[in-house]
Order: C-alpha cells, then structure tokens, then sequence
C-alpha cells in the first residue's frame, strides 16, 4: 500500500488561520467555537512520533476537498465519536449538496427513494423524472426509480415543486463545468444553456428569471416543460437534498451486547437463502415461510429506519442534535452495514469520525476503497472496537479478522496436526 505519511497535514502557524476560518462558517455553533480552539490546546503528539501536531482543523482541511459532508459538521462528529468511543462513517456525500445542506435545505428520508443528480441545474435535488438523475446513462434502472418517486408522492413523504435556483446557485453550477452556453438576454440574465449528462449526451434548458422574496431567482425547464423536484410536504418547504448515509458505527468491543442486535441478522434475503441451503438436514419448518417470501424476511425491520440495532437508533438523533441542533436532520435511517440494498463500489470514498488516531488513520479521515476500510477495520479490532461487516461487502472487508482470533485459529489447527 502506498505510503500515507505524505497526506497527513501538520501542525503550525497555519493552523491557527484554519480555526479562524472555520470559526467564521456560518454553520458553527458556540459549543463548536469552544471545540475549535480547544483542539488547538490539547493537540498531541501522534503515535508516529511525527515532530508537528494535528488539529482537527488541520485534518478538516486536509480532507474537504474529498467530502461532501459540510465542514462544521466534520468537527461535531468527531465529537460525538470521542465521546461515545465509537467509529462513524459517512457514505460519500455529493459536494454539489454540502452548500444545500449548511444553508438548511432539507436531506432525504428513508422513504425517498428516487435517486439525486450529479449533472445540469437539477444536480443534488431528486428530480421527479428520474431521466433527469444520476440514473441517466442507466434507462434500465430509470422505470424502477420513476415508480418509487410515484409511490413516495402518492403516499404523502414528498410534494413535486419546479425547480428555481439563485443567481448564487446558478454561478456555482457554471464555476463547477455543471452548465455551460450559456445565452443570456439585453439584461445580461440567462435565458437557455446546454448541460452535459453521464451518457455524454448533451441537453439544452431554459432558464426564466423570477423574483421570490426579494431575492433574483430562475425558473428551469426543458423543452418548455418545468424541471419538477422532490420536496418535503408541507407549504414553503426548500426541495430536498442528498443526507448523510451513515456507513456503519462501530462501537468498544467490550461496550458490545444486546444493544448491537439486528432485527434481520442476516441483513439479506439471498445471504439467509444460502445459510439454509447448507443445511445438511434441510430447512427446518419454522423457517420455510422466511426462505421462500422476502417479504415474511424482511418483517421485522423497521419501516421508519431500516435493519438497526437499537445503538443506531439512538446514535442517529444525538448525531443529528450534534450537527444541525433543531435544524433540518442530516442523518435518517440505519447504516449501510446492515442494509440489504448495500452497494459497495458506490461506499467510497467515505469519511470517518474516530474516536481516536487508529494506526495511520487520524480523526477525521476519507477511506478511499475496499483495501483502506480492511486496514481501518484491522486496526480499529487490534485496539479493541467491534466493526459491524455487511455480508454483501467486499471479502477483501468482510474477511477481516482479529489477530488474536487468527493467532488461536494457527494454534488450534497446530494442535489438530
């Protein structure tokens, strides 16, 4: 693996401009103020004996250009992983969502299915018409999603509204290569500008200026036709966004107990089916009805957040009271380690809070791939953290093992010789 050494960003004067800057983000609280410049003060020296200190400010830094978790937020989580002695990650966080999240639009729930956009004017709101999505080089995906926006509609989680952006939002899109052609009117104002979709192919949108509280806004369509997105339902919401997808929570070894439990153990259907099929007696008649229905499977799960255990769900309102305070939550639903709709090439990369420096991981840390989560996950067990391990993840990851555990297997097999 390639050496780490060179990606850490050290303690010095620059730091002290760092918490300044940050301490100025709109989105920091007093309780946030007090961690900034405390970290400058009980700043230590890392077990690699390098001469320079970190701050998390420093690591703050060093890693917003890899997340898209806002950066007051990284500083709270930490907090909560320090206090609660527990490793959290973030599934990747679209950057084009971290200035809709800090400015307090809301973050979709678990029962907002429809997929979020990475391209043209619509990029990190759920477009209505999932054509329009990150989905757009995968038509067939694109029915499948249509129906879930549908049946969130239908059921009352979500209202459709046009899409309108602020000139800020509209500049940002075009500084980032989102939109470009850009025509605009004797006013200077926009009126049509192309953008360019995952398949390559290319779109062309219009874009009619509008005045919405005060405040110089466009309206956006396409062939005449309103770009419509997701929002919650209720009167003047803001549209949705992309929340943050807790990765997993990992907590001490010696903390592990009843909490930890999973409604559905065997997190998928399909991993249960082939539990039961090695079966030398066959399947018993207890768990026939299981076997055969995914619906009779997957019962006990949570409608509101999914497969958790009762340690995520009390760590998903203390990580939301954390970060936004009575603001809009971030976090909504049970981690991707007990999901059984896991994907793991989409995991990275993923940002974690720990609770302390483990091996060449600090604090705040972005893990880049499958190779990176099992080094993570080998040192985070070597000093005494149990790790949660999807069984549809990698097995790079989930072969990951406990030295003291592969120590006892070598013994145990010598003995047997």
């Amino acid at each position: 693996m390639a050496d780490r050494g060179n990606r850490f960003v050290t303690f010095d004067r620059r730091s002290s401009a760092m918490i300044d800057k940050l301490s100025m983000h709109p989105g920091v609280t007093g309780a946030m103020h007090q961690e900034l410049h405390g970290a400058m003060d009980s700043a230590q020296p890392s077990a690699t004996g390098r001469a320079a200190e970190s701050t998390l400010a420093a690591l703050v830094e060093r890693v917003r250009g890899e997340t898209g978790v806002v950066p007051a937020h990284l500083i709270e989580l930490q907090r909560v992983a320090r206090e609660y002695d527990c490793l959290i990650g973030i599934r990747p966080v679209d950057r084009l969502a971290t200035e809709l999240i800090e400015s307090g639009h809301p973050t979709k729930g678990f029962h907002i299915k429809g997929k979020s956009a990475n391209w043209g004017p619509q990029a990190a709101f759920i477009c209505v018409d999932q054509r329009f999505s990150k989905l757009e080089d995968k038509p067939n995906r694109i029915e499948k999603f249509d129906r879930q926006v549908q049946s969130c509609i239908a059921e009352g989680y979500a209202k459709r509204v046009p899409l309108t952006l602020s000139k800020a939002r509209f500049d940002k899109l075009l500084g980032e290569g989102l939109i470009d052609r850009i025509r605009r009117d004797g006013n200077g104002m926009p009126t049509t500008f192309e953008a360019k979709a995952p398949s390559g192919a290319v779109y062309s949108f219009e874009a009619r200026h509008i005045h919405s509280a005060g405040e110089v806004r466009y309206a956006i369509a396409h062939r005449g036709e309103p770009i419509e997105v997701l929002a919650p339902p209720k009167d003047g919401a803001k549209p949705l966004t992309a929340d943050y997808d807790l990765f997993l929570i990992g907590p001490r070894l010696d903390d592990l107990g009843p909490r930890d439990n999973l409604p559905v153990p065997d997190v998928s259907h399909d991993v249960f089916r082939v539990r039961l099929e090695g079966y030398k007696n066959g399947i018993p008649d207890a768990l026939q009805s299981a076997y055969r229905q995914p619906s009779e499977f997957y019962r006990k799960e949570d409608t509101e957040i999914g497969n958790a255990s009762s340690r995520v769900r009390d760590m998903i309102p203390i990580i939301n009271a954390a970060l936004v305070g009575d603001g809009e939550a971030v976090v909504h639903h049970s981690t991707d380690s007990c999901s059984p709709a896991a994907e793991p090439d989409a995991n990275y990369p993923a940002t974690f809070a720990l609770p302390q420096k483990i091996g060449c991981f600090d604090e705040i840390c972005i893990v880049h791939d499958k190779y990176e989560l099992a080094e993570l996950i080998g040192g985070a067990k070597q000093v005494g953290y149990h790790v949660p391990l999807n069984p549809l993840w990698e097995k790079e990851v989930t072969s990951v093992r406990r030295e003291s555990f592969l120590v006892a297997r070598e013994q145990l097999s010598a003995n047997l010789r």
